[in-house]
């Protein structure tokens, strides 16, 4: 039987051609798919992202909505300390508050008498410690306390005294009755003691002694020795 030479070979190039189209074909298929497997990858990693920046959203709107009732409640926390008279500490928040009176927890007195306290010390310029001092030296905190001249309250007010100073600060008239009032008793003290410092240049030495009327020679020494504790 005669060979047909070139029908072979053309049979040889045609089996080459379909088989390297086909080795073509499968690794372009593989190609695709890889390509779709890091398509779907992509995909998973953009939903992820979404998913985050949504979630991310969500918080924020309620970082923003938490923020906005804190204000709020902040805004009511500072109206109530102004209308309590606290008008020095308005602007503080509640956090502050607590970390102040922290500062007083040896002093034996009620929160919102404390807080008054503190407030008008600095309204006059008084440190704190030694207002607090001369109080329990004067009366123990004891707010109906009374000495044998008949001087009152938390602060020892002698009513001539009481009347003074309380119509400087807005009271139209003081009895005797209201120097055993807290809120009357510290506020005429305090304005009181804060005239003292000021005519006396700061000196608390002269201030106390003055406040004393100069009956007691250790009086300085007395009130010292509670500053900064009971």
């Amino acid at each position: 039987m005669r060979v047909n030479k070139r029908r072979i070979i053309l049979n040889t190039i045609v089996g080459v051609f379909i088989i390297s189209s086909c080795y073509t074909i499968y690794k372009n298929n593989q190609m695709i798919k890889s390509y779709k497997n890091e398509l779907n990858v992509q995909q998973k990693l953009i939903d992820k992202q979404n998913y985050q920046i949504k979630k991310n959203q969500n918080t924020i709107k309620e970082a923003e909505k938490a923020e906005k009732e804190y204000k709020e409640k902040l805004k009511e926390f500072n109206k109530e300390l102004k209308e309590m008279g606290y008008d020095q500490l308005q602007n503080y928040t509640p956090t502050q508050i607590n970390e102040v009176l922290k500062k007083y927890d040896y002093v034996k007195l009620p929160r919102k008498y404390k807080l008054l306290i503190i407030n008008n010390t600095k309204k006059y310029n008084i440190d704190t410690s030694i207002m607090f001092a001369m109080y329990r030296q004067e009366s123990g905190y004891d707010f109906n306390n009374i000495s044998e001249t008949d001087c009152i309250g938390i602060g020892q007010l002698a009513l001539a005294t009481a009347q003074e100073f309380g119509y400087k600060i807005g009271y139209t008239s003081i009895s005797r009755g209201d120097l055993f009032n807290p809120e009357k008793n510290i506020n005429i003290t305090t304005n009181y003691f804060g005239y003292l410092l000021k005519i006396y240049n700061g000196s608390y030495y002269k201030a106390l002694r003055a406040y004393n009327g100069n009956s007691d020679p250790n009086y300085y020494n007395n009130v010292m020795r509670y500053v900064g504790k009971e």
